[in-house]
């Protein structure tokens, strides 16, 4: 399940800043944009590589994104900084039988330089070579229930049994937003695919709950939000 059939699966939900998705070069320039920033990635890609940045049509990052088509053109979600620098999580969640439970650790993502439009490694969080730092903690319970309501809205086009990573942010009134979400079949993932970097065991954890809460057991690692 590809990104640009998440998007509009998500159109319009509380917890997803507004989206536009433009499969050609003629419908982009046809897009009227208003005078706010947009982050423009490529439904593929998952580094801050291939990711631009513009006010309105107006690039101040530009990494070749609008060279193919379709793209996702996102408004940005203004940061919650911490002491300046922005950060945002990614969250995993198992489904099993088409239930959610959502793993109690989650990744920060922090930039390492202080948040700046102009300056990339101070606005991705994903993907740059010395420009964030990862750590985990427990995943806050805001969580819960914007991935239960979202994962309601995709949930008749994921596999029955799969692993979604969420990206998530707090704006600086501290409501959380999904940036995005990931959706992975069992036996198609790993934990580079899901922006794992701190357990090489993760695979084989994921898989080990699996077979727990398949079986109607209770799960230390994760909790049912359904």
């Amino acid at each position: 399940m590809d990104k640009v059939k998440i998007s509009k699966l998500l159109n319009g939900f509380y917890g997803y800043p507004k989206t536009i998705i433009c499969d050609s070069l003629y419908k982009y320039n046809k897009t009227s944009l208003e005078n706010k920033y947009y982050f423009i990635k490529t439904p593929d890609g998952v580094r801050s590589n291939t990711i631009s940045f513009s006010k309105g049509k107006q690039l101040l990052i530009d990494k070749g994104t609008l060279r193919s088509f379709p793209v996702i053109v996102q408004e940005e979600v203004f940061p919650k900084l911490d002491n300046g620098y922005k950060i945002d999580y990614r969250a995993w969640c198992l489904v099993v039988n088409k239930k959610p439970h959502l793993y109690k650790r989650c990744m920060v993502k922090k930039c390492d330089s202080k948040f700046s439009r102009q300056d990339p490694e101070g606005l991705f969080t994903n993907g740059l070579r010395n420009g964030r730092t990862t750590t985990l903690t427990n995943t806050p319970e805001d969580f819960d229930l914007l991935v239960f309501d979202s994962f309601n809205l995709i949930k008749h086009k994921v596999p029955n049994q799969s692993v979604l990573g969420y990206d998530i942010i707090f704006d600086e009134d501290g409501k959380c937003w999904i940036l995005e979400i990931e959706v992975r079949g069992f036996g198609s993932f790993n934990s580079v695919a899901l922006n794992n970097r701190f357990d090489e065991n993760f695979d084989k954890k994921i898989n080990r709950e699996l077979l727990m809460l398949s079986k109607g057991l209770s799960s230390d690692e994760f909790r049912n939000i359904g």
